[in-house]
């Protein structure tokens, strides 16, 4: 009897051994990585109002089955590519320029020639019946699979997280980014079993490092710009931005906070790639009050400031714009061949104003 009670837990004990190890192996993991970071908030930032523009964690290894949970902090999306596919050639072929299947900005024919749209295809989810935490999105490696912008099912929360499941094949790699800032891009690797994958922990470290270097950059760039004073003192255009890029951030802020014109010149507004012309008739423009999104970000207009020019230069300028008003000098300087004629006319006009 004792010895029938031995061999039964001799075998119990081998099977144990084979199951076990099996089931631990087999597990699947979840991975939480936070997109952007809300910069702003870091004790690191001194108060600069800056967004994180990264992918907040190295580059991640997993297992078939993992599941990776994006924690979208800002305007970004997580967009994972099909699998070992060129980031750069995808991005110029579907995605780097408006009009392309997976543009931020589309063709809106409604609206005309130039009618101009955001592209759902972008912005919203690939699907509507998977993504969080307890129905993740399957990821097998053939197709796009898009987070959005907004969770389609809430669009008014304040938080947004995209859960996908890893199924892609072993030793494939996946890119995954941001179809907003193309720049911001993370990479998957699916390892065997037996290889070692990436940890949560080692990705918080990541993220606590990474988030207060960049708040530190920004801080000091904020600083650096906010002292520096924009003028030309022989006229010209005068440049200003609207929002300023860094190296893996954004500050939103008006640089620089005083601007010296003339009255006549013109302010060159740089923003986010994107340039334009604003022209200011104003000798001087009040300044505007600070101001506060709902987000805490500091917000701050331009002010405008005049600059005290000679008295000869301001009489010479008058003068001009008298000529300029002159019905019979307007008549005159739209027809060639009569240099003299103008030039006689233009002094009698003077002596007359005098």
């Amino acid at each position: 009897m004792v010895r029938k009670a031995t061999v039964l837990v001799g075998l119990l004990a081998l099977v144990g051994a084979i199951i076990l190890p099996a089931t631990g192996a087999g597990a699947a993991t979840t991975l939480e990585v936070q997109v952007g970071a809300p910069l702003f908030a870091n004790p690191a930032a001194n108060g600069a109002p800056a967004d994180g523009m990264r992918f907040y964690a190295p580059p991640l290894n997993v297992h078939q089955g993992d599941t990776v949970t994006f924690a979208i902090a800002g305007f970004h999306t997580a967009t994972m590519l099909p699998a070992n596919t060129d980031a750069d050639t995808w991005v110029a072929a579907n995605a780097g320029g408006p009009g392309k299947p997976y543009s931020l900005i589309t063709a809106d024919p409604d609206e005309g020639a130039t009618g101009a749209k955001f592209n759902n295809t972008a912005i919203l989810p690939s699907s509507l019946d998977c993504g969080d935490a307890t129905a993740p999105c399957p990821y097998d490696g053939t197709t796009v699979v898009n987070s959005g912008i907004v969770d389609a099912n809430d669009v008014n929360g304040q938080e947004y997280k995209f859960s996908a499941q890893i199924n892609s094949a072993v030793g494939s790699t996946t890119w995954v980014l941001c179809l907003i800032h193309l720049g911001m891009r993370l990479q998957i690797s699916v390892v065997a079993s037996t290889a070692t994958a990436t940890t949560q922990a080692e990705i918080d470290t990541y993220l606590g490092q990474k988030s207060t270097h960049d708040a530190r950059a920004a801080s000091r760039l904020h600083r650096s710009l906010l002292a520096s004073t924009s003028s030309t003192p022989t006229g010209g255009v005068v440049q200003a931005f609207a929002g300023y890029d860094g190296p893996h951030f954004a500050l939103d802020h008006f640089y620089p906070s005083k601007i010296l014109l003339r009255k006549g010149q013109r302010v060159q507004q740089l923003r986010a790639g994107v340039r334009s012309r604003r022209g200011h008739r104003d000798h001087a423009r009040p300044a505007r009050g600070h101001e506060r999104d709902d987000a805490g970000h500091g917000l701050s207009g331009w002010r405008f400031a005049g600059r005290a020019r000679p008295r000869s230069e301001v009489r010479a300028s008058r003068r001009r714009r008298r000529d300029r008003q002159h019905p019979r000098l307007r008549e005159l300087r739209s027809r060639r061949g009569e240099r003299r004629k103008y030039d006689a006319i233009h002094a009698s006009v003077r002596k007359e104003d005098r």
